[in-house]
């Protein structure tokens, strides 16, 4: 039983940890695009 319910913690804390880093890669993203952006729209001024 001792050894169910570690199994269920250790998934719980891989889950938490996958759905952080995944929101912490988007958000990198979308400031590599912001940041392409706004270099092609100093180009045109």
């Amino acid at each position: 039983m001792a050894v169910l319910i570690y199994i269920l913690i250790a998934l719980a804390v891989f889950l938490i940890a996958r759905e952080l880093w995944c929101w912490y890669w988007k958000i990198n993203a979308v400031l590599e695009k912001l940041d392409e952006i706004s270099q092609k729209l100093d180009k045109i001024k």
